[in-house]
């Protein structure tokens, strides 16, 4: 077989671990994994994911190689574990704000802010890898579009890419949406009842309540005379 044909371990991992359950990992493989995620969050943001190889990595974390291979099988499923941790802290994030606060979206959209902004202002190292780099990882885009739909809703497509751009801030995003927002129907300000257009009665209402319905009065009938009757004599 071709080796551009061989599934990549990362694919073997999740399907072997989809049927059969991972063994819990210990304190110290956690601690192990975590130092492993941040340093290479760092490596990746300053220096990309196509410059580095997993033996690089390796010596970057003073680690060894199989040691590396033995926690994430490549280096791109070391970048999948850290977009999926910095998402799922973003989901978090957006989801303390409650679905029914009538200013959920720009609530949400503030902590989306605060979630991906460092304290310059700039892109964090995780989000930076989210933007530019999930293009490596396909499966990455419909979890963004989950988190798209919380943030505003139908016109997800047209937010993401403003709240990714540094140039724009929360303030000139609100207000983008907001020219969109008559086109789309607020659900918590449902528009109100249908007024009754039932059909008005033909004749005029009473001047009066409670008395009924009062007719056009017709030609005044005289009653006949009774015949005369004649004198007797």
């Amino acid at each position: 077989m071709h080796p551009a044909m061989n599934t990549p371990a990362r694919i073997l991992r999740a399907t072997v671990e989809n049927r059969h359950k991972r063994p819990e990992p210990t304190p110290r493989e956690i601690e192990r994994d975590d130092r492993i995620v941040a340093g290479a969050q760092t490596a990746f943001a300053e220096h990309g994911r196509h410059r580095i190889t997993l033996a690089s990595m390796a010596l970057a974390l003073r680690i060894g190689r199989s040691t590396l291979r033995h926690a994430f099988c490549d280096l791109d499923a070391l970048l999948a574990e850290i977009l999926h941790r910095h998402m799922t802290s973003l989901a978090r994030a957006l989801g303390k704000i409650p679905y029914d606060d009538p200013n959920v979206q720009q609530k949400r959209r503030a902590a989306y802010f605060a979630a991906t902004r460092t304290a310059l202002g700039g892109l964090n190292e995780a989000h930076l890898l989210l933007v530019r780099d999930r293009h490596l990882l396909p499966a990455v885009e419909a979890h963004r579009y989950s988190i798209g739909l919380l943030v505003a809703g139908p016109h997800a497509e047209q937010a993401l890419p403003l709240l990714d751009a540094p140039a724009w801030t929360a303030k000139t995003i609100d207000a983008a949406l907001t020219a969109q927002a008559p086109h789309t129907p607020n659900p918590s300000n449902p528009p109100p009842p249908p007024r009754n257009r039932s059909r008005q009665p033909r004749h005029p209402q009473p001047s009066q309540p409670g008395n009924k319905k009062s007719w056009p009065a017709g030609p005044t009938r005289r009653s006949k005379a009774p015949p005369a009757i004649p004198p007797t004599t």
